[in-house]
């Protein structure tokens, strides 16, 4: 599975707000564009699955910003 597709299946499609769901698809397409870039250009190792766990941080708490501050 591409890491990407794992923010795909950890944040599916928001319900609700439309102004809140176009949030949530923009962040999600950053993420894969990131994970995309970091995949291309560090090899397979324990420090790109940590960069890659860091960033699937980073993307849960963007979307609890969004979601719990609208």
């Amino acid at each position: 599975m591409e890491q990407y597709e794992i923010i795909k299946k950890i944040y599916p499609q928001p319900v609700g707000h439309t102004g809140t769901a176009k949030k949530i698809e923009d962040l999600r397409l950053a993420a894969e564009t990131f994970l995309t870039i970091l995949n291309n250009l560090t090899p397979q190792s324990r420090e790109q699955s940590i960069a890659v766990t860091k960033f699937e941080e980073v993307v849960m708490w963007g979307v609890k910003a969004i979601t719990h501050n609208q």
